[in-house]
């Protein structure tokens, strides 16, 4: 991307090049004061004025790419930058759903974290090479769970069970569709969906985490609170703030949960 000052030396440069061929061709041929007729002063062979004629429209055609060019980059350089910090790589109808980090400790509802996706789409869909993973609030090393052998049926969720606490406080969960062992935080950190091609198609911060979706982080969790999707998993604006307005009791929905229909799907 080109600044406001690399701008003007390019094109400058550019036209003092061709400034140079210009009076190289002149010099090529000149009128004699004498005669008025056109001799050749510098006994130049027969290829000479073709060679120069070239590279002097050559060159005219470089200064004139330039000026277009660096126009729009310079354009591209004032624009406006995105608002949001992460965007995600496609748009897919499976989405987190949930998060909890509380699951063990003093006071907590259930005995351990989770994970819950959902599915707001027609269509089942094969999870086969997906995974969920796990970083701290302003980590980047990633943890993940696969979700090998699991398929999504439409309007449905799924279980992702992870580490219990260390205190045992708390229920066991509801039977889960997968077992993993990350150890999430109970206020902060950030959790994505990652397909098997490897895009990330949803990611959800939560607490005082970044990167995230949209304007803001979901909000700040404890032991006995959870991040829930808004509409029961329906809503995705691709803003984690918006989505994820309040936290909650924390509700571990599996593929055993009464389907829950989306009568508008808000999505990017």
């Amino acid at each position: 991307m080109l600044s406001k000052a690399s701008q003007p030396r390019t094109v400058c440069s550019l036209h003092l090049h061709s400034q140079t061929l210009i009076q190289q061709f002149g010099q090529q041929r000149k009128i004699s004061p004498d005669s008025q007729k056109v001799v050749d002063m510098h006994k130049t062979s027969a290829t000479s004025f073709p060679r120069v004629f070239w590279n002097l429209i050559l060159s005219l055609s470089y200064l004139l790419f330039a000026i277009t060019t660096t126009g729009s980059r310079y354009a591209l350089s004032e624009a406006q930058l995105p608002t949001s910090a992460f965007v995600a790589s496609w748009t897919t109808p499976v989405r987190i759903s949930q998060i909890y980090g509380g699951g063990g400790n003093t006071g907590a509802p259930w005995q351990s974290d989770f994970i819950d996706i959902f599915n707001a789409g027609t269509d089942p869909v094969d999870l086969g090479g997906w995974s969920v993973q796990y970083a701290s609030a302003t980590g980047s090393k990633w943890k993940s769970t696969a979700l090998d052998g699991v398929v999504i049926l439409p309007y449905s969720y799924v279980l992702i069970k992870e580490a219990d606490g260390s205190s045992g406080s708390g229920a066991p969960l509801p039977a889960p569709d997968v077992v993993g062992s990350l150890a999430m935080s109970a206020k902060s950190g950030k959790v994505r969906l990652v397909d098997n091609l490897g895009n990330v198609v949803d990611l959800v911060a939560y607490g005082k985490s970044f990167p995230f979706e949209g304007a803001g982080p979901a909000p700040l969790l404890s032991n006995k609170l959870s991040v829930q999707r808004a509409d029961g998993g329906c809503v995705d604006t691709n803003d984690n703030a918006s989505d994820f307005p309040s936290p909650g009791s924390p509700n571990p929905r599996s593929s055993k949960t009464t389907p829950h229909p989306c009568s508008s799907i808000e999505s990017p």
